[in-house]
């Protein structure tokens, strides 16, 4: 899905993918199963270790609930 060939285009692709997970988680919708199945190119794209992206929604999470 995700290649360095074009990196500028493919991170941007994969910071947006990112934060559909989080928006989705946000609002509490059900599953996201777009997510599921990128969600470990993404990651590894972007370098990130699953618990990096879980404690970067966490951290989401508390910013959108104390702007409330």
């Amino acid at each position: 899905m995700l290649s360095a060939e074009d990196s500028k285009q493919a991170n941007l692709l994969a910071n947006l993918k990112m934060a559909e997970a989080i928006s989705h988680s946000l609002r509490r919708v059900s599953d996201n199963p777009e997510w599921e199945r990128l969600r470990e190119s993404v990651l590894e794209f972007l370098h990130l270790q699953d618990s990096e992206f879980e404690e970067l929604k966490e951290d989401m999470t508390d910013k959108m609930s104390n702007a409330a």
